[in-house]
């Protein structure tokens, strides 16, 4: 599985508002937000220190990779030459 440049921006762009969105209108709602994703608050505090990303493009960009590592796990797994 390849993922274009092109899809990659649109899932960080389409991500990043909603973290945004949920940002201004329910902060507290975000750990949770993380929780569900299976994303470390740790990790998430780790990147936020060295990042030069704004908050909401940090946690899009993190919830992006964490999505497509689970599927590529997935796939993996789901296939019978890897068992």
């Amino acid at each position: 599985m390849c993922i274009r440049d092109r899809d990659y921006k649109q899932l960080f762009s389409f991500a990043s508002t909603l973290v945004s969105t949920l940002n201004e209108q329910a902060p507290k709602r975000i750990l949770n937000l993380l929780y569900r994703i299976d994303l470390s608050e740790e990790k998430a505090q780790a990147e936020i220190e060295i990042s030069t990303l704004t908050f909401s493009e940090l946690l899009a960009e993190l919830i992006v990779k964490r999505e497509l590592q689970k599927v590529i796990m997935k796939n993996y797994y789901s296939n019978p030459e890897n068992q």
